[in-house]
């Protein structure tokens, strides 16, 4: 049995959030998938052989911190921005502890399902444990995740880049979006160029709750605000924000507009940043001036929905190209199924590549819903709900479905075996 999931963004609360992030309930989801799996499809049970957690990348946002609103940038060089970026790395696992803790005891320890009796029906009061296997990848908000490998082998986990079997690919799949393509130039000789989706997460969203608690308000409404609109793609924020801002004056929560006026000072700031200092794309032509009028045009509260984006933005912005998606699987031995991590929606090209379908667990891309993102401006494992368990059949199929029930079902049956997984890249 496979678990898969991604995107937990897991910051360091200087924008408000709990002390630690309240992963039981998870945990809880896992334990009960691990007991359905057992139930093979002609009834009788048999306990699973090992279970496999995979994490696809963004399990923490180390961009999105008051941290870098002041001098130091995480692509900066230098022994301060080591420094900061040391604190938000060690503030953030250590608000996920309730996470870390469950998984390295089921590491070490096993994880308790029923025994099967002779004729394949649970036997709930015998236990055994089933062995767990732990991987973290790292993304494009948690790049440096693999500095953290030493520690992570103490709880018997394991950090790299890819995680892979016989059939199954997982990688976080960053290096498909144009928004994160990285310039092999530096600035100065030593600092690194950002890319577009760095400059607009620290020099846009994490500006913006700055100015937005410099301002007096509350951290509990910057923090839903903040990990709302990073939870999205940029060409959806305007919509995301409006909808959390009517909703924050419809309750009587707020009266004034400084938060809008905030958000356009942070756009302006942004502009005027990325235009001094462009940041890497892999995009066609430079959408700073179309993304910036786009960001910047949001109505007032309760004035209604919120402008489209130009369709020709949102066409430049939305580059999961089908010539795209050529590339994960390239250099890499054969796969029935890839799944990504930071995707919306890749399309699945046929060629040398034995690949039969593509799993995204990305939040939506331009086009799609933003309301299935945090919906409630929650942060903080907001997109764990994307978490899917495969079970490997007699027959050598795969079968698909969603850990929680509110999520789409998801089923792609493959052909193959694959138990032991490795990883591709590992740390």
């Amino acid at each position: 049995m496979i678990v898969i999931c991604a995107n937990w963004a897991i910051h360091d609360g200087t924008f408000g959030g709990r002390a630690a992030i309240d992963a039981g309930p998870w945990l809880q989801a896992v334990h009960r998938a691990a007991h359905r799996a057992g139930f093979g499809r002609d009834g009788r049970y048999r306990p699973v052989d090992v279970i496999d957690i995979v994490f696809a990348g963004d399990t923490f946002d180390w961009l999105t911190s008051a941290v870098w609103t002041r001098k130091s940038r995480p692509w900066h060089a230098g022994s301060a921005v080591v420094h900061d970026h040391a604190r938000v790395r060690r503030v953030s696992v250590t608000r996920a502890r309730t996470l870390v803790a469950g998984l390295a005891r089921w590491v070490r320890r096993g994880l308790p399902v029923p025994r099967a009796d002779r004729i394949g029906r649970p036997r709930i009061e015998d236990r055994i444990r089933v062995p767990v296997r732990v991987s973290f990848l790292s993304g494009d908000r948690d790049t440096s995740l693999d500095e953290l490998a030493p520690e992570a082998a103490r709880f018997g986990c394991s950090i790299g880049s890819a995680w892979g079997d016989d059939i199954i690919e997982v990688r976080h799949g960053d290096e498909l979006d144009p928004l994160c393509v990285r310039s092999s130039s530096s600035v100065g000789g030593r600092e690194r160029c950002p890319t577009l989706r760095e400059s607009i997460a620290v020099d846009l969203v994490a500006r913006f709750g700055g100015l937005l608690l410099e301002s007096g308000h509350d951290r509990g409404f910057v923090g839903r605000l903040v990990f709302a609109i990073g939870a999205v793609e940029p060409i959806l924020i305007p919509a995301v924000l409006a909808r959390v801002m009517n909703g924050h004056v419809a309750t009587g929560a707020g009266r004034r507009s400084a938060p809008i006026d905030c958000w356009r000072r942070s756009v302006d700031a942004w502009h005027d940043v990325a235009g001094r200092h462009p940041p890497s794309h892999g995009l066609a032509c430079c959408p700073l001036d179309a993304l910036a009028a786009a960001l910047g045009a949001v109505e007032s509260p309760l004035a209604g929905a919120p402008r489209d984006a130009p369709v020709g933005l949102v066409d430049l912005l939305s580059g999961w190209s089908a010539g795209r998606s050529r590339r994960f699987a390239g250099g890499g031995p054969p796969r029935h199924v890839v799944v990504l991590g930071h995707a919306a929606a890749v399309e699945a090209v046929s060629g040398q590549e034995r690949i039969d379908a593509v799993m995204c667990l990305g939040p939506p891309a331009p086009g799609r819903s933003a309301g299935v993102v945090a919906a409630d401006g929650t942060a903080d494992g907001a997109l764990a709900a994307r978490s899917v368990t495969g079970r490997l059949e007699p027959t050598g199929r795969y079968s698909w479905e969603p850990l929680w029930a509110e999520c789409g079902p998801v089923r792609t049956p493959l052909q193959g075996s694959g138990r032991d997984g490795r990883f591709v890249d590992a740390a």
